[in-house]
């Protein structure tokens, strides 16, 4: 019988040999780029060779951006900012004349995703897009102090991978579909058992283990890197990992999507890295597609660099955020606010950051709030929802305040208490939700 760490081994060995050439080649041309001063200068200019390369490849191999091109009788070198703004909305409804005709028919790799939109979405990725992704999985995990292939917990909703494929890439993928005590206390023994370096999951996952794995041990894991994924992640969530698993654990928040890859990570709290390496970003104004000045809150629009099979062009991904430029860096982004649709307005139409609302309901946690969720149901009409324990109705009267200074003295906020806050499909927990209608958004600033 033949022990797991020797067969993670021989699996790491295997790997090496077949597609460890290429992704090492892929991770060598992603450092090469991100360490580049002239690279920089080209993402500011606003046209590299990759955009240029991927451009001019989708006009050529796909049916949408061949008779785009001809719409405007150019064939080559149309610049960036010609080029429709796509939403999955739109994909679907030509999907067909999406596909390069290099690729059509040939066995590809398919990403299914609805997201937080409901909006079921497949995406089509030719084997040097995987590889590249693979690669960027690597370059950001060692940004964030987790090396390759060291043992990595994966809290995910409907882990895929079958114990082999687990035990190749030394990732143990653990359901998160119920997150019951007995559920808690087997993942925390199989990090344990595993000798995990890293822990990966929805910050609203992590809140939930990380809360009991403190109630019912003293950490003993060797966990020393966090990836939150998806969600926001709060102050609140990253002190309770940080007091168990103490300040030398790594914890690091990553902007990525289900359809096209890792797209950055924070760097500093509120302020993220950017792939330019694989990626190409724009910041563009909510109901138009001019560029946002610098800082200025709008749309996050991506280009992807190595997605041949089905070109992800302007993408229009439904997160917003602000963008800075400085004379050092590559463009970065502040204040990653997730899916505009989530997005609260003051009663003045001005956008209000999520994380002052999380800011706002930070210090209330150690009152007996276990969950909590704020609402937007009108231009000025709010919901603060309460999840507790023992139904506790625990007052909330200088929070409500607080949230007034923000969002206006004229709004009104309603208080509901509950006994659980459910989860989406894909088991995220929104701590933001907007149900305005889209004509009642108005963002200001």
């Amino acid at each position: 019988m033949i022990r797991p760490a020797l067969l993670r081994t021989k699996y790491w060995i295997n790997d090496l040999l077949t597609n460890g050439g290429k992704v090492r080649h892929e991770l060598s041309d992603i450092k090469r780029r991100m360490q580049s001063k002239d690279f920089c200068i080209s993402v500011k200019n606003g046209e590299t060779d990759t955009l240029r390369a991927i451009l001019d490849y989708t006009v050529q191999n796909t049916g949408f951006y061949s008779d785009f091109a001809g719409s405007i009788g150019m064939k080559k070198g149309i610049p960036l900012s010609s080029f429709p703004v796509m939403t999955k909305t739109l994909l679907n409804a030509e999907y067909d004349a999406h596909i390069s005709d290099e690729w059509r028919g040939k066995n590809l790799h398919k990403m299914h995703t609805s997201g937080s939109t409901g909006i079921p979405f497949t995406v089509l990725q030719n084997r040097e897009k995987r590889i590249r992704h693979i690669a960027d999985l690597k370059y950001f995990g060692e940004l964030c102090g987790y090396r390759d292939h060291e043992p990595l917990c994966y809290l995910r909703a409907k882990p895929t991978a079958t114990k082999k494929e687990q035990l190749e890439q030394n990732i143990f993928q653990l359901d998160i579909t119920n997150l019951n005590d007995e559920n808690l206390r087997s993942y925390y023994k199989v990090m344990c058992r595993e000798k995990c370096t890293a822990l990966m999951a929805y910050p609203s996952t992590l809140d939930v283990a990380v809360t009991f794995w403190a109630q019912h041990f003293k950490n003993k894991s060797r966990v020393r890197t966090i990836i939150s994924t998806s969600e926001t992640l709060t102050e609140t969530t990253r002190e309770k990992l940080t007091d168990f698993f103490g300040s030398s654990c790594n914890i690091c928040a990553r902007y990525s999507n289900t359809e096209q890859g890792v797209l950055g990570q924070e760097r500093n709290f509120d302020t993220y890295t950017l792939n330019w390496a694989s990626y190409f970003f724009e910041i563009l104004k909510f109901e138009s597609t001019e560029p946002c000045e610098q800082g200025e809150l709008g749309r996050i629009v991506i280009t992807d660099l190595y997605n041949r099979a089905f070109p992800l062009i302007r993408y229009d991904t439904g997160d917003v955020g602000k963008m800075i430029t400085d004379t050092e860096t590559f463009p970065y982004i502040t204040e990653l606010f997730g899916r505009r649709m989530d997005m609260i307005y003051a009663a003045d139409g001005s956008a209000v950051s999520p994380f002052l609302l999380c800011r706002v309901m930070r210090l209330a946690s150690g009152r007996g709030i276990e969950q909590w969720q704020f609402i937007q149901k009108d231009r000025n009409s709010y919901t603060l929802k309460i999840a507790g324990k023992d139904k506790n109705r625990p007052d909330v009267h200088n929070e409500l305040k607080q949230f007034l200074q923000v969002l206006g003295s004229e709004s009104q906020i309603d208080v509901e208490y509950t006994d659980d806050i459910p989860v989406l499909n894909s088991l995220k927990r929104k701590l933001i939700v907007s149900e305005l209608s889209e004509g009642s958004k108005k963002c200001t600033r």
